[in-house]
């Protein structure tokens, strides 16, 4: 998904060009606009991000929230398996495509708050 489906009609549509929709987004987080959703795979790749121990916590304890709660049996499994960090468990072996995706999506984030926390208004090139 890319910035130009956003709904926010104050503000010209962004060009398609990854760079351009990546400040695009950084802009909007600076704005206070709720972006993770439209944060993507993609955007951590283009941004040459590295996935850290802390990053992977982060996304870990995520995934667990998002799917505590449930009465779906298969989901409940999952969320056993990753509350005893059990690798050998076949929901969370299924369910880790799901994890890194959420974990790249929460490593964009972060770097944007770094550059945000420095005063910058716009990204450096990447």
């Amino acid at each position: 998904m890319n910035a130009k489906k956003w709904e926010d009609k104050k503000k010209p549509q962004p060009i398609s060009d990854s760079a351009k929709d990546i400040q695009y987004l950084f802009e909007s987080f600076l704005e206070g606009k709720k972006i993770f959703h439209y944060i993507t795979v993609a955007h951590f790749v283009e941004l040459k991000l590295q996935l850290t121990d802390e990053i992977l916590q982060q996304a870990l304890q995520e995934r667990i929230n998002q799917v505590s709660g449930t009465n779906q049996h298969s989901l409940t499994e999952l969320w056993q398996g990753y509350l005893t960090n059990d690798p050998n468990n076949q929901p969370v072996q299924k369910d880790k495509p799901n994890l890194i995706a959420l974990a790249k999506r929460l490593g964009v984030l972060k770097h944007f708050h770094s550059f945000k926390q420095s005063g910058l208004k716009s990204l450096p090139p990447h």
